[in-house]
């Protein structure tokens, strides 16, 4: 029981860092605004990185109307790029503008008309947009690399593409199996 607590409370941490809609990531971003107002520039970029991250996983209230929708908050006049075009330094790379952004839209604009074809046609390329970027290139969080990005964007499209999954990779081993067998057998 000792061991699972910190577990727990990371757990916990990390819910409350990530809000869940794009209405709490802008209320924790006022809250982590505030507190570094009068803190240094880096301070001020990792707020907003860390509200531009949060978007990136958001879904529910306010990431489809209003003011917190991730693509008004990254567009000239957002919250995101007024605040990081205030501070020196402090800019994304074409990694979480280009690739996180566009993907997290398309999600976002998905409705239960949303194709299982479209979902992975979505999926896939978010994944080459996120292969082809540089290797120097780091998520909208401005300390996930493009490597592990790679990673998180093919588990993406596995978990978005359903002709993709682990179902299809152990019929084709079974398949594959059976041809083997079959052809050591004389008929």
């Amino acid at each position: 029981m000792k061991i699972l607590l910190p577990f727990v409370l990371l757990a916990v941490i990390i819910r409350s860092t990530n809000g869940a809609t794009c209405d709490e990531c802008a209320a924790t971003y006022v809250t982590d605004k505030a507190a570094v107002a009068s803190g240094t520039d880096a301070e001020k970029c990792t707020a907003a990185k860390k509200f531009a991250m949060c978007l990136m996983s958001a879904s529910g209230t306010g990431c489809t109307s209003g003011a917190n929708i991730p693509a008004t908050q990254f567009a000239s006049g957002g919250t995101i790029n007024t605040d990081m075009a205030a501070v020196t330094s402090c800019t994304f790379d074409a990694l979480c503008s280009g690739c996180q952004m566009a993907y997290q839209t398309a999600v976002l604009a998905r409705t239960t008309s949303t194709t299982s074809k479209q979902k992975c046609l979505e999926a896939f390329t978010y994944t080459q947009c996120v292969e082809a970027s540089a290797s120097t290139q780091f998520a909208c969080d401005g300390t996930s690399t493009k490597a592990t990005m790679d990673t998180n964007s093919l588990a993406t499209a596995k978990a978005d593409c359903p002709y993709s999954s682990a179902v299809g990779v152990k019929s084709s081993v079974v398949v594959m199996a059976i041809a083997l067998i079959l052809s050591c057998v004389k008929f």
